[in-house]
This record gives structure tokens, sequence and C-alpha cells, in this order.
């Protein structure tokens, strides 16, 4: 009888923890496949950080975080910036970033890490990160146009409907 009775108690466990189980949802990522092997293959990337790719499965890693484009990230100790060459430019439309560093006093590690991750960033100035809060002045002159082509055919479009509108009145 004892017997029963626990098996019968490790069944209704065993059952919530499985119906619990399947409840949970793993996060899902907003980051698009086009998005990430753009990233991937940048020319940003150093050589030896993109020869990595294959045995730390950066895709794969994110998604199964849930990243999210729009959302604030804080990479703590980033290291060489690995994943900063990765995280900076997929969070840099909707999303932040930022990289909390130790004080580069501490050892000799945080202070190669930190001179590194400032390399990295500085490295081309506000360019560092393509995209990244300023476009180069082609691409700047490109959005200009496109928005004051925009902001022209709504005019004509106005203009054609206000002429419509004054030729019926006139019949």
């Amino acid at each position: 009888m004892k017997l029963q009775l626990i098996a019968c108690a490790l069944t209704a466990l065993i059952g919530t923890a499985q119906a619990d189980a399947a409840q949970i949802a793993a996060p899902v990522s907003t980051v698009t496949d086009a998005q990430f092997s753009s990233v991937l293959k940048g020319d940003w990337r150093l050589p030896q950080n993109s020869a990595r790719d294959p045995y730390r499965h950066p895709q794969q890693t994110l998604q199964f975080f849930g990243l999210r484009a729009n959302q604030t990230l804080i990479e703590i100790t980033p290291g060489n910036g690995w994943y900063s060459e990765l995280l900076a430019p997929l969070l840099k439309d909707k999303g932040h970033y930022i990289a909390a560093v130790q004080a580069a006093t501490t050892s000799d590690y945080s202070r190669r890490s930190a001179e590194s991750l400032k390399q990295k960033f500085d490295a081309e100035g506000d360019q560092a990160f393509p995209g990244h809060g300023c476009l180069p002045p082609l691409e700047e002159e490109v959005r200009r146009l496109r928005a004051e082509n925009k902001r022209l055919q709504m005019e004509r479009d106005i203009l054609k409907k206000a002429t419509a509108f004054f030729a019926a009145e006139a019949r």
C-alpha cells in the first residue's frame, strides 16, 4: 500500500514538473538571420576573432539568450571584445551596448583588456562600428536626399488633390 502511494505521489510530481517545463519558453531573439550574417562578416572584426566563430557559435548563443535589437545589454568584463564586435553593431540602431570593464589598475590583464577594447572602439572614431550614431558622408547625403524626395512627393500629391478639387468646383 505504501509503495503504491509513493508511486502515485511520484507520478503526480513528475507530471507536474513536465507540465511546468512545457510552459517555460525559451526567450525569442528579434535579431534576424540576415542581421547576424552581416555582423559576422563585418570587416571591422579582427581575423583571429572571426576564426573562433565555428567553435563559439555566436549566432546560436545569442539567439539562445534571446538577444533583442531594442534591448540594453551590459557586457561585464568584455576582455578583448570578441562579443563586443558582434553586440555593438547588432544593438546600434534600436538598443544600447554597455561594456563594463574593470579598473585598469586592478591587474595587468584588466589593463590590457581595457586598452584593447578602447582601441577597438576608437579605431575609426565615429565609424568604429559602421552606422554607430554617425553615417559616412555619402550615406548621410543619400538619407537626406531620400527624405527630401519623400517630402516633394507628398507636396505633389497634395497639389494634385487640390487641383482636382478646384477643377470640380469650377464646373
